[in-house]
């Protein structure tokens, strides 16, 4: 797309950012690390296959699913969590600093925040 065809960055606060494998972006090119998941995406892979393999057994027998597989299938379960929260805290912490930065820029300190607590005043 020709750069005169693309619009001007909002002057609102509004940011945008492009996700990476390895890092994301903001549209000021700050550049942010995004979290190393090699080690959980092979325990997914693993389990994945442990599942499948528990399945065909199941499926060949007509038996219900035996305590194993149950059991694998709820690890299972539980990296595809822990994989989902990883990757959310990296997108808020993201979201966090942005927000931060614009404050800064607005003059906004950390005493706008906290208001004005036992002094009697309304914040």
């Amino acid at each position: 797309m020709p750069a005169a065809q693309l619009k001007p960055p909002a002057d609102d606060g509004e940011r945008g950012v492009d996700r990476n494998v390895r890092q994301t972006t903001d549209c000021d090119g700050e550049v942010y690390e995004q979290p190393d998941m090699s080690n959980l995406d092979a325990n997914i892979k693993r389990k994945q296959r442990q599942v499948a393999k528990a399945r065909v057994g199941s499926r060949k027998s007509g038996k219900p699913l035996s305590n194993r597989a149950r059991r694998v299938c709820g690890q299972l379960r539980k990296l595809h969590r822990r994989k989902r929260r990883r990757r959310e805290n990296a997108a808020i912490n993201i979201l966090d600093r942005g927000r931060s930065l614009i404050r800064q820029a607005r003059g906004e300190g950390a005493s706008a925040r906290r208001g004005t607590f036992g002094t009697g005043q309304p914040r």
